[in-house]
């Protein structure tokens, strides 16, 4: 059934809340209590974490069957356990606060099939991390949508000071979006098609090196050490697709 809180309800989770139909925080505050290290599990089919104020979960784990949606910001503090579900961010963002590499988990392999235990979204969502360390900040970003895939990013922040990244997964041509992949450096080759990611810098000045996960079959990419990374550079004239450097690992 579905969960609503309302007024200025606040829950102090110690334990395990485990929840059946959707999440409805319509009250003046985030719901939880702060630092009140619960879980609280998603364990029914398709649910929804919706209402007008954006909840800070604890632990939030997804299980049980169907997509998770947001509807509206969402913060876990603690963990974010995906196992094998899809969380769809829609226009929001999903932010896990705690700076920690291991703060995000899932079990899935990082291969691209079967597609489980990933982030997708669409227009402004973003899957957000916090960090705070030269380790290795897994994105596990993909899509449902057109042909599914599992296109995880890594981050390796190049220092340990505080910073918050962003990444969303598109999966589909860049051209679409106004990206157009034939404005492109002349010592590059073709520019993917097929799909793209959204990499963004919120807070802090650290620049991290960059992981893309790929599938050479599905995705039609050359295989390693041919392939280039390219960025879209809108911030100086000519505004095309640049090499940045060779990619670092391949799915």
């Amino acid at each position: 059934r579905d969960n609503t809180l309302a007024n200025i309800g606040r829950i102090d989770n110690w334990g395990l809340i485990t929840l059946t139909g959707d999440w409805t925080n319509n009250s003046s505050t985030n719901a939880f209590i702060n630092s009140s290290p619960g879980t609280t599990e998603f364990m029914g089919a398709a649910q929804t974490i919706t209402g007008t104020t954006t909840t800070n979960f604890y632990n939030l784990t997804l299980s049980g069957s169907g997509i998770k949606t947001l509807n509206i910001n969402t913060v876990a503090e603690g963990t974010l356990a995906l196992n094998d579900r899809e969380l769809a961010t829609q226009g929001n963002w999903m932010h896990v606060t705690n700076p920690s590499t291991l703060a995000i988990t899932r079990s899935g392999a990082l291969n691209s099939a079967p597609v489980q235990g990933f982030v997708s979204s669409t227009g402004l969502g973003r899957l957000r991390r916090n960090t705070n360390s030269t380790g290795t900040y897994l994105f596990p970003v993909g899509s449902s949508l057109n042909t599914p895939r599992f296109r995880p990013v890594a981050l390796k922040p190049t220092s340990a000071a505080a910073n918050t990244f962003a990444v969303r997964f598109v999966n589909n041509d860049p051209t679409l979006d106004g990206f157009h992949i034939t404005l492109k450096d002349a010592n590059i080759g073709n520019v993917n098609p097929y799909w793209y990611q959204k990499i963004n810098s919120l807070v802090g000045t650290t620049d991290p090196d960059v992981t893309l996960y790929f599938d050479n079959v599905i995705d039609n990419i050359p295989a390693l050490p041919s392939t280039i990374m390219t960025q879209w550079a809108w911030n100086a004239p000519p505004i095309q697709w640049r090499a940045l450097s060779t990619v670092v690992l391949g799915g």
